[in-house]
């Protein structure tokens, strides 16, 4: 005779259902009394929508469900610089992200600024910015507001780093620290 699934048979199967799931995406449902995951609307798909509700609810079109061959998939993620969430799991999910490494890779942005009459501040436009950071040195440029964002960088530990500005006419500043997060500097002002 089988046995009903139970919160403790399971348990006593799985260990906590919830946190066995190396994505945590593997709630507890209260009222069924079941471990759930979201199963990308496979009922609704069955029945013949086009795509899942959270792609069709997506202001931005940025969600895409679709239905391909793992040779597709792969062609499409080498095509597209698609990338899985923890790789180094090993478990081939499906599910692929574009800009991931916004979340998994640390940022260092800031401002770079200069005194004008009045006391005012403007924004320095195409300023040098060159981050010294884990032996790497990583160069940039201030856009059109003077603002600045270096991205790529580890999320391996505290780094120490040195920023260096420079502007031809405006001349340069220095800015030191730790990174142990992502970072925004604020105004960095240059003497002139």
């Amino acid at each position: 005779m089988r046995r009903p699934l139970t919160s403790r048979n399971i348990e006593r199967a799985w260990g906590s259902p919830t946190s066995s799931c190396p994505y945590g995406a593997i709630h507890w449902n209260d009222e069924a009394g079941l471990p759930q995951k979201w199963n990308f609307d496979a009922h609704l798909l069955d029945e013949g929508w086009d795509r899942p509700r959270c792609a069709q609810a997506c202001p931005t079109g940025a969600l895409e469900a679709i239905c391909s061959s793992d040779e597709e998939l792969e062609r499409r993620r080498i095509e597209e610089g698609l990338e899985c969430l923890a790789p180094e799991l090993g478990t081939r999910p499906r599910v692929l992200y574009r800009g991931l490494e916004r979340i998994s890779q640390r940022f260092l942005a800031g401002n770079v600024v200069r005194s004008v009459a009045g006391g005012r501040l403007e924004n320095v436009v195409a300023a040098q910015v060159m981050l010294s950071i884990d032996a790497r040195e990583m160069a940039g440029a201030t856009d059109a507001f003077g603002d600045f964002k270096i991205d790529h960088l580890s999320s391996a530990g505290p780094m120490s780093y040195r920023l260096e500005v420079s502007h031809a006419q405006f001349g340069e500043a220095a800015v030191e620290g730790v990174l142990t997060d992502n970072l925004h500097l604020g105004s960095i002002r240059l003497p002139h």
